[in-house]
């Protein structure tokens, strides 16, 4: 089978990195033809649209021709080409509301197989870490007041080129890259997920987006933190917070090494079901609508 995909971003963006290229390449080692972005005059079985609303002239042609057409967003944005396309994908089952008939298709774990699993936790909890793009970084607002309150050091991964960071609260700032992000994760004792519903992205974009940062701190071997969106509850987090007083009970709660290392190995095993090999063969039962996948 020939796939291409056409992405919203390079391989360093999160969604497209989960949605097609950490996919596509579990694809390729099945023995299939994965193509990134290629021209779009060239013939496929199947094309993913990732995010992609620029490309709608294009789909009558590939249709015409017999290729599948999947639109796939993982984001809070309608107007997608839904009668156009064969099937429309989502993350999270949230945004059945946006798009009703869609497949719901999680985001795969976001870590390649040798990545590194913390082991070892310290005695008390002395370093909480975020990690997100510098336009999510007002959500860290409450959650890091806590922390200052409690005398924690509170870790932001992030671009720090972004105007929208600050070295308020006392923040411990690392630039974001690819290829050191796990290990500067594995450096804290606990991740925090939070999120606030005021500010840039609306209501129901914070509320419809996926687990994925949930899981890729529990495949690290860290606890986890989070605000209840639907997602973070329906993976199975356990420690929730909204506001400041909530992050205060939050911590206090992990503060014990015992408390984060249950919570720990409890994700991990949860993060494991959701590896790109096992999230592939769900989008290949949409590839072949007649296929049995292996769950």
């Amino acid at each position: 089978m020939i796939i291409s995909y056409y992405t919203a971003g390079p391989r360093t963006w999160p969604s497209s990195r989960l949605r097609a290229f950490m996919v596509g390449d579990v694809m390729q080692r099945m023995g299939h033809t994965v193509w990134y972005n290629p021209p779009t005059s060239r013939y496929a079985d199947v094309v993913v649209l990732q995010k992609r609303f620029d490309l709608n002239a294009q789909i009558e042609t590939w249709r015409t021709n017999e290729t599948r057409v999947i639109f796939d967003v993982d984001d809070w944005m309608d107007n997608g080409p839904v009668d156009q396309v064969d099937v429309v994908t989502v993350d999270t089952e949230a945004k059945l509301a946006l798009y009703p008939g869609a497949t719901v298709i999680p985001d795969c774990l976001d870590l390649p197989d040798n990545a590194p699993v913390k082991t070892k936790h310290r005695e008390n909890l002395h370093r909480v870490v975020w990690y997100g793009s510098g336009d999510n970084y007002y959500h860290t607002t409450n959650a890091a007041e806590a922390a200052r309150r409690m005398g924690l050091e509170f870790v932001a991964i992030t671009d720090l080129n972004n105007h929208h960071y600050g070295e308020e609260y006392g923040i411990t700032g690392i630039q974001w890259e690819i290829d050191n992000v796990d290990q500067h994760v594995i450096d804290c004792d606990l991740v925090v997920c939070p999120y606030v519903f005021t500010g840039k992205w609306s209501y129901n974009w914070v509320q419809s987006k996926s687990a994925n940062r949930v899981l890729k701190a529990w495949g690290l071997g860290l606890p986890v933190a989070a605000t209840p969106i639907p997602s973070y509850v329906d993976i199975g987090v356990q420690s929730f917070a909204t506001m400041v007083d909530d992050w205060l009970i939050a911590y206090r709660g992990l503060m014990d090494r015992r408390a984060r290392e249950v919570d720990a190995a409890r994700g991990w095993g949860i993060a494991q079901q959701y590896r790109a090999e096992r999230i592939a063969q769900q989008w290949l039962g949409v590839f072949y609508p007649h296929r049995v996948t292996v769950q």
